[in-house]
């Protein structure tokens, strides 16, 4: 459950619990499928301020010197295994990727990972400062995008049943802004993904 709060056109404030996560169906090449949708509210929460230990990575950054390339998929991160080269799922370009490393063909860019491996980052923390900073505005900055909690579509114009041509460009419009809204909420997804394992970095 979570507890949703918003205000009128006074500025009062009125707040009641709703469920944090909802079922539905969505259309997908003409099927229909049952999925589970977090609440709005709880999707705005989990797109603000970045918190520590909020999430558990798969690939953390790691505290000491990564594993010798030695094959496609031997190499990096010491107890978990991965490619060298993402294939998208292809198993067909995972083909290629091992038959050119059997061959020896991949040297030079292993030696070129284990350089980069072998080289310490740290987080510049005035940097970090005002990304967070900068995320927490949510306003568009550079290429932060802005936080878009509620779309706004276009008024519906008043028109004749036969007007295609005025519904088809008011149609296009709503979609732009879906997929406006659809992009940013994406990149911010990505950007608070990377600033809770900067923040973790930063707290080490």
């Amino acid at each position: 459950m979570i507890e949703m709060t918003t205000k009128d056109e006074h500025g009062e404030k009125h707040s009641q619990v709703a469920p944090a996560f909802y079922f539905t169906f969505v259309y997908l090449h003409g099927k229909r499928l049952g999925v589970v949708k977090p609440n709005k509210h709880l999707a705005e929460r989990l797109t603000s301020a970045p918190s520590p230990n909020r999430l558990f990575y798969k690939q953390a950054p790691m505290l000491i010197p990564p594993k010798p390339w030695t094959g496609f998929d031997e190499g990096g991160y010491w107890f978990t295994r991965e490619d060298v080269m993402r294939t998208k799922n292809s198993l067909e370009q995972r083909a290629y990727l091992k038959e050119a490393s059997d061959r020896q063909l991949l040297g030079e860019l292993f030696t070129g990972l284990d350089v980069l491996g072998q080289t310490c980052w740290t987080i510049n923390r005035k940097v970090f400062d005002v990304v967070v900073k900068v995320w927490n505005s949510g306003e568009e900055v550079a290429d932060i995008p802005a936080q878009i909690s509620r779309l706004e579509y276009p008024p519906q114009p008043k028109m004749a049943a036969w007007d295609v041509k005025t519904r088809i460009d008011w149609m296009q419009k709503c979609k732009h802004l879906s997929r406006v809204m659809q992009r940013s909420h994406s990149m911010r997804c990505d950007l608070n993904y990377k600033l809770d394992i900067a923040r973790a970095v930063c707290l080490i």
